[in-house]
């Protein structure tokens, strides 16, 4: 990982020559359009949860033999599964292009900071995104990045003394959980043949998309304050 030198006093470094490397460039915008992709998020999320809660039902149907005489259940097990999926490959569609747009959002954040004079942070614009990739590191290193952000975001000259808001610490708390929840949830559906099995992996998913529901919720704040918290601590004349 790339470190940048420590300097006890941070009011020497920012009176130091800007990095050279990088230009200040819009966040506004991207948060902009990062909130409304959140917000798109969480509406499809709770559209999973209601068509969770009726492929619940639908199965639980199936196992109490309501549906033994009924010469339509193919066509009924059919339109649930294509309900599912549209619902899954929009929920899919929408984290990746939330995520890139978060990805070069955070870049951007970082770069601005450096290409006007903070210079002590320890993570590079590349490292600050980059550790959510590699393995193990991304346990705890985006977090660590996110609060570097913040910090010098707040007050570039003193940002080591900047306090890290809870809401981080949720943010991440409900990264890591849905994570493993999402991780165990496609395990699981993969696995699942029998009514019991399917049910459980129902219930599985759907505590899963609550999470991620709680994430966005969450993930939206910290949009919101950061990008003003950027914009109003540097005072960027491109804003």
């Amino acid at each position: 990982m790339t470190v940048d030198s420590q300097d006890p006093n941070p009011t020497d470094n920012f009176t130091t020559p800007v990095d050279a490397r990088y230009t200040v460039k819009d966040v506004a915008g991207l948060a902009r359009w990062i909130r409304w992709l959140l917000i798109a998020d969480i509406v499809i999320g709770a559209a999973a949860i209601v068509s969770g809660l009726m492929e619940y039902k639908f199965l639980s149907d199936i196992q109490a033999g309501v549906h033994s005489d009924n010469p339509d259940i193919m066509a009924l097990a059919e339109a649930n599964d294509l309900r599912q999926m549209a619902i899954g490959f929009t929920q899919i569609g929408l984290f990746i292009v939330a995520g890139i747009l978060t990805l070069i959002w955070l870049y951007r954040i970082n770069a601005n900071l450096r290409a006007t004079g903070v210079n002590d942070l320890r993570y590079t614009p590349g490292w600050s995104i980059g550790c959510y990739f590699i393995p193990l590191l991304n346990l705890w290193a985006p977090f660590q990045a996110m609060k570097e952000n913040w910090k010098a975001s707040g007050d570039p000259l003193n940002w080591r003394t900047q306090e890290t808001p809870a809401i981080l610490g949720w943010w991440w708390f409900l990264w890591l959980l849905n994570s493993v929840l999402s991780n165990a949830a496609y395990r699981f559906a993969d696995r699942a043949g029998e009514i019991d099995t399917l049910l459980q992996s129902n219930i599985l998913t759907n505590v899963s998309t609550a999470a991620g529901i709680a994430l966005s919720l969450v993930f939206l704040k910290i949009v919101a304050y950061l990008t003003r918290r950027h914009i109003d601590g540097r005072a960027y004349s491109a804003f």
